[in-house]
């Protein structure tokens, strides 16, 4: 129809509107190339990709994107591309300006808003299970991601209002929901904003548990382990004075329930720490 195209085994959506999928497509790609006010949503209800050369789902452009998982649907997204070991992770190191790596085996680089009721396994072998360069926002859905680096990375912001995740990564787990994170990284990871407002998040084993420049717990259940920090705020930001505080950085915790047992500190701000409400049971190092 209207705002489709399909190229061998690539679906390409151009246009504002509500597209459903369904089925297998074995070493495919969906890729999102609409204008920058266009509105999408993309349906999986019964949905598998897997893609050996790049990310199985590219978001492009878009306005806000929401990818919405249909009720009792089961969906797999497999980015099966040999696991990237170069520091550089997302883009071309070079004088030229290069086009950026998609890095994830669902990656955004507009707003991306992750709903629905229905479960989402996702495996991110190149690098990240599900990357948003902008603002990712979880409103609801069921994960099971396994990733070499972040699991669920906010490049922006990252900010869980519902769902339950199991997360199995390299680095981060979430770089927000119910999480079970196993992973070698951060559970969860944002490079600004990193919000959990409710949710039952776990992570069994990470590096950090929950790392962003400000982390906000305003309610839900987490559970951490982690070899390092269990929460971590800090800025990409250097003063040339290691032990200087960074303006922005934060750790504020309003409510809900967190536990955590770490082989670093239970809490690092590189800025500042405000505990207003909530229960906070913290076994660390420092």
């Amino acid at each position: 129809g209207n705002g489709v195209s399909v190229e061998g085994k690539t679906i390409t959506i151009s246009a504002a509107g509500n597209y459903r999928l369904s089925g297998n497509l074995e070493d495919g790609q969906v890729v999102i190339a609409a204008g920058d006010t266009h509105k999408i949503n993309l349906i999986l209800d019964n949905f598998s990709i897997s893609n050996k050369e790049t990310a199985p789902i590219y978001v492009k452009t878009s306005g806000d994107f929401t990818l919405t998982l249909a009720e009792n649907s089961k969906n797999f997204v497999e980015d099966l591309r040999e696991a990237n070991t170069t520091e550089d992770s997302n883009s071309n190191s070079s004088n030229n300006k290069t086009e950026d790596i998609p890095d994830a085996a669902i990656y955004s680089k507009s707003d991306l808003i992750l709903s629905g009721s229905g479960s989402l396994d996702v495996k991110g072998n190149y690098e990240d299970g599900i990357h948003g360069k902008d603002s990712l926002t979880i409103e609801g859905g069921n994960y099971t991601v396994e990733a070499t680096k972040h699991g669920i990375n906010g490049k922006d912001n990252l900010t869980i209002n519902d769902g339950s995740f199991t997360i199995t990564a390299g680095q981060d787990g979430f770089n927000k929901g119910s999480y079970t994170l196993s992973v070698s990284d951060d559970g969860m990871h944002a490079d600004g904003k990193l919000v959990v407002n409710e949710g039952t998040v776990n992570i069994e084993n990470s590096n950090e548990g929950l790392e962003g420049a400000s982390i906000d717990i305003n309610g839900g259940t987490i559970t951490v382990k982690s070899q390092d920090d269990g929460l971590n705020a800090a800025s990409d930001s250097n003063s040339g004075n290691e032990f200087a505080a960074q303006e922005g950085v934060y750790i504020n915790i309003n409510g809900g329930t967190l536990r955590v047992n770490a082989g670093g500190d239970g809490l690092d701000s590189n800025g500042d720490l405000n505990i207003s409400g909530g229960t906070l049971i913290v076994d660390g190092a420092g």
